[in-house]
């Protein structure tokens, strides 16, 4: 919670998943069915989420809830059947609670993904993306034993960035094609908070200095799936992905702030470092135009766990 509430700042390893922020623009390293028609082309896609998340209290300080929705929306384009790349737009709001502490935080976002081939079965797919932040915390503290609200604002500019490279094996099955891609990924955030203090009846309360959040995780995992052959040129594509994660970075950092000119030292609780991943997603897709899909993603530790869902649709010329 000492981060101001912004759950970029606490991005969830899930995210880094293929797949799960970008909407698939690897596809199955692209098959025929979820291309345009002519194997090269533009193609649009929105997708609206939600997410929540809980930590649990421990030696550091009591545990903490994030609830954060939101709107993504982006456009790619085939530059040929093995490349795509494309721009994302992303706008959320998160709501942080913890005992005495409450924080909002509106976040938009915007960045860059590639998918490429380059041999048969081979699939490396990548994101960049920046954020800004305004963050609106409230907090009560006692003064001279009197309860009193305080309140600050602040923001900050963060990055984020993720790259997984896997091997896609095919299997023809009577009513399509299954598949199965052992993967691994890298992911790392940033996410700056100016420096602001918390002001109340009484004067200014706690105080915090400009300080980068940073947080890198390891994934290993496998997705499976198959494209299931519907009818009047429509097609199926049921999903799970599992994962190993582990941050590669102390997650619950120490946080510099101030009280009365007393210099303190304040931890969130320590999520977990090791943690599992979980996606599901239910693609139902039409030849070279139309896309609908809808997915869950859920990210589960020793003292938290996160869970998301999206629901979205992709047009394709």
């Amino acid at each position: 919670m000492q981060q101001g509430g912004d759950a970029a700042a606490r991005r969830a390893a899930v995210d880094a998943v293929p797949g799960v922020v970008i909407a698939e623009p690897e596809t199955e390293a692209v098959p025929a069915t979820a291309r345009p028609a002519s194997g090269v082309g533009m193609r649009t896609w929105a997708t609206g989420f939600g997410f929540s998340s809980r930590i649990g209290a421990d030696r550091n300080g009591p545990g903490y809830t994030t609830r954060r929705s939101g709107v993504t929306f982006g456009i790619d384009r085939f530059f040929d059947p093995t490349v795509l790349a494309g721009v994302t737009f992303s706008a959320s709001r998160s709501h942080t609670k913890a005992p005495n502490v409450r924080a909002e935080a509106e976040t938009l976002s915007g960045g860059g993904y590639v998918f490429w081939s380059p041999h048969a079965g081979w699939e490396v797919d990548g994101l960049l993306s920046l954020n800004w932040s305004e963050i609106e915390t409230l907090r009560v503290l006692a003064f001279d034993g009197v309860p009193t609200p305080t309140r600050g604002d602040t923001g900050g500019l963060g990055a984020s960035a993720f790259a997984n490279a896997g091997y896609r094996f095919r299997m023809p099955i009577a009513a399509g094609e299954a598949y199965a891609k052992p993967f691994a990924g890298l992911a790392y955030s940033s996410q700056r908070r100016d420096g602001f203090a918390e002001v109340g009846f009484f004067g200014a309360g706690l105080g915090f200095p400009l300080k980068t959040f940073e947080r890198g995780a390891l994934n290993l995992g496998l997705t499976l799936g198959t494209n299931l052959t519907a009818v009047a040129g429509w097609a199926i594509r049921p999903e799970i992905r599992v994962a190993y994660s582990r941050f590669l970075n102390d997650p619950s950092p120490s946080v510099p702030a101030f009280l009365g000119g007393t210099a303190l030292t304040l931890r969130d609780p320590d999520p977990g470092r090791d943690g599992a991943l979980l996606a599901l997603e239910l693609a139902a897709y039409q030849t070279g135009s139309f896309e609908f899909f809808t997915g869950y993603a859920g990210e589960f530790r020793s003292n938290a766990t996160a869970h998301q869902g999206r629901v979205g649709v992709r047009l394709s010329w």
